[in-house]
């Protein structure tokens, strides 16, 4: 029997099969440039059966709840109690874990914020600290002590310790 005669007996005895062209051959590339789009009609078939794999939390659970059995109806709703309490954990540490990473930015955007006013603020003109004392209580302190201070000017560091070790008030 020949190939043409085998087809033509298939052709009458199934004509609801799709049969793919003739298969693409690499050393016939020139005379083709794509292989042939192979489709199967597979005819009258029986319905689809559901895909097989373990059934979905959801599913179990729904399951579970219905069930006869008072163990499974309190290990169903053991585990959707647990579950509940996971989902929520989660949603709360993934919050958390934003909030620190928003924290971090904004402390780093505030280091940078500072230390550009730290550029951008005048600096004092003069060096002089402060002083813990009024230099005119100290200068007429020192006269009635009988020591000799000008009148303009600073007040000697030795006069203001004897001041301070006099323990007069500031």
């Amino acid at each position: 029997m020949t190939i043409r005669a085998l087809l033509a007996l298939l052709d009458s005895e199934l004509p609801h099969v799709v049969r793919p062209a003739a298969p693409w051959i690499p050393h016939t590339a020139h005379k083709r440039t794509d292989p042939p789009t192979v489709t199967i009609d597979p005819g009258p078939t029986a319905p689809a059966s559901p895909p097989v794999g373990p059934p979905s939390t959801e599913t179990l659970l729904t399951w579970a709840a219905r069930h006869v059995d008072p163990k499974l109806q309190r290990l169903g709703a053991e585990t959707r109690t647990a579950l509940d309490t996971l989902r929520t954990r989660h949603a709360a540490d993934a919050e958390l874990s934003a909030i620190a990473k928003e924290k971090e930015q904004l402390e780093a955007r505030l280091t940078q914020l500072r230390a550009r006013e730290g550029e951008l603020t005048p600096r004092p003109t003069s060096r002089s600290k402060t002083r813990d004392h009024d230099p005119r209580v100290v200068r007429a302190w020192a006269r009635a002590a009988g020591h000799t201070v000008p009148d303009l000017g600073r007040v000697p560091k030795a006069i203001v310790d004897a001041w301070r070790e006099a323990g007069e008030p500031r």
